[in-house]
């Protein structure tokens, strides 16, 4: 057997590649160093040659030693970490999927409203606002009531199957509600008049806790559109949804009282011709609050009702 080197009491440096690893170390002070591929860090005359270059020991036996071992776990965790954090962003993003789509499910729930195929009235109870940038216009009266030239289906039920959704809301139609007796609050010499344009908006209405109706305001210019003119000391021209889709106001139902609230639901709203009192022209979104009482036209004796 070749007898070890024994080195001198220096400071040597050491590079160990185990393979294809390299791990620098640093020895101090004497240490048995196995022969051959050997070279010192010291100045002075090494292998033939003046030079500084590292220790390599490049160890013989087959079995792995325990730096080996080390390298192998360290890169196994380095190679695995970044598959580790794959997957674990993959299941937060099919969370965040499952999250957002509970709201949406929740609400496709069974509707049925009733009595089917009787007909319906809206009347506002009390004054009704509708504020846009700090300026609010206010209403005593307010109602949607079928016309005598009215298509068969406006503000009725729908008739038996179809006043019932498994799967959602009741869809139906409802004459373009009018509004009368309205004025600027807080603005003297001003009055203020919300004009519709004849026509019909859609509604849809949807069992839950609790229970809601939304109304579909159309596009301004079309028909059963809002415009609110206010004219005196100020003036301006609002015009209700400026955009190209029906726009939604969702409203409470009361199913004890019969009752349609609107709580400060927004709709959008473009102002124009404005000056001193009204709202900054542009567009902006209105602030409207109400509350209708629902009632049986074909029979009063029976309430309308939102259940399952």
């Amino acid at each position: 057997m070749a007898t070890p080197i024994q080195s001198q009491p220096d400071v040597w440096d050491v590079t160990y590649r185990p393979g294809v690893a390299a791990l620098p170390h640093r020895v101090t002070g004497p240490a048995a160093i196995p022969p051959g591929n050997v070279s010192r860090s010291r100045a002075g005359h090494v292998n033939g040659r003046q030079r500084r270059r590292p220790f390599r020991y490049r160890p013989s036996r087959a079995g792995p030693t325990l730096e080996d071992t080390m390298y192998n776990i360290t890169d196994h965790v380095r190679r695995s970490v970044p598959r580790l954090a794959a997957v674990a962003s993959a299941a937060a993003v099919g969370a965040l999927v499952l999250l957002s789509a509970s709201p949406a499910q929740a609400q496709q729930t069974s509707t049925t409203i009733e009595p089917a195929g009787h007909y319906l009235s809206a009347t506002q109870d009390g004054a009704g606002t509708f504020e846009v940038d700090g300026s609010t216009v206010s209403c005593d009266t307010s109602e949607s009531l079928r016309g005598e030239d009215d298509p068969a289906d406006v503000n009725q039920i729908p008739e038996e199957d179809d006043n019932h959704n498994p799967d959602g809301p009741v869809s139906g139609v409802l004459s373009a509600p009018v509004f009368e007796d309205c004025e600027v609050v807080g603005v003297p010499l001003t009055s203020a008049d919300i004009t519709t344009a004849p026509g019909t908006w859609e509604i849809e209405a949807q069992n839950g806790d609790p229970s809601t109706i939304t109304l579909f305001i159309p596009p301004a210019g079309e028909p059963g559109s809002l415009t609110v003119n206010i004219s005196g000391l100020s003036s301006c021209e609002i015009e209700v949804n400026p955009g190209d889709e029906p726009a939604p106001l969702t409203g409470t139902w009361q199913e004890g009282d019969g009752q349609l609230v609107f709580d400060g639901e927004s709709v959008p709203v473009d102002v124009t011709e404005s000056n001193f009192g009204c709202p900054d022209g542009g567009e902006h979104d209105g602030v409207f609050t109400s509350t209708y009482t629902i009632a049986n036209e074909t029979d009063p004796d029976q309430p309308v009702t939102i259940t399952e």
